[in-house]
């Protein structure tokens, strides 16, 4: 089953680039087939009449890498698209509705090759988990802060300010006190009454 165990239970999709029986369809082609754990793969006609949805897709030796993106929400549908023509340009594959899958699930990759090959590498994989909940579920709404957290955030407010004004009214004071020091000891005059004197260098 493409380098994995046939009967396999779960969804499998298949990136089938060799078609070893006569089709109205082209290939390469995408196909999804969800395994009961009993029924074994139909290798012979590459799963025709088995699949759950397909499309065909040249995905070989493109100019872009080839992206393919599942969407599955539980017990709705099951949404899968594929980058291949330009990069961001996604084309949709298949959508199939009513779509359920087995519970605790987990990625494999496997694959196998025959007499006519080529190489596909696979780059990278992210999958994302979302948890979605009814309306009126308490997880999904946003807490009040408590009222002492608020508080405490105001005084803390508060306590700051103080002290930035005590440290300006500190300096203003230290500054007017060195000046009247420098006007005690001589040091009073500005700078234009150094060229106002009678008295000039030349």
């Amino acid at each position: 089953m493409f380098g994995n165990q046939d009967e396999f239970e779960g969804l499998g999709i298949f990136l089938d680039t060799y078609s070893n029986a006569r089709h109205e369809y082209s290939f390469p082609r995408i196909v999804a087939i969800l395994g009961d754990g009993k029924t074994k793969y139909d290798f012979g006609n590459d799963g025709d009449g088995q699949a759950i949805g397909a499309c065909s897709a040249n995905f070989r030796r493109t100019n872009v890498a080839t992206k393919l993106k599942l969407t599955y929400v539980k017990d709705n549908f099951l949404d899968v698209k594929i980058q291949y023509k330009a990069w961001d340009d996604w084309t949709d594959c298949f959508f199939i509705p009513k779509v359920s899958l087995p519970p605790n699930p987990f990625l494999g990759f496997s694959a196998m090759t025959g007499d006519v090959s080529d190489a596909h590498d696979i780059i990278s994989v992210s999958s994302y988990t979302a948890v979605l909940s009814r309306p009126d579920s308490g997880r999904d709404r946003i807490k009040e802060p408590p009222p002492h957290a608020s508080e405490n955030g105001t005084w803390f407010g508060f306590l700051f300010k103080l002290l930035l004004i005590a440290g300006v009214v500190a300096g203003g004071y230290y500054g007017y006190q060195e000046y009247l020091r420098r006007q005690m000891y001589g040091g009073g005059g500005s700078f234009t009454d150094m060229f106002s004197s009678s008295s000039r260098l030349y």
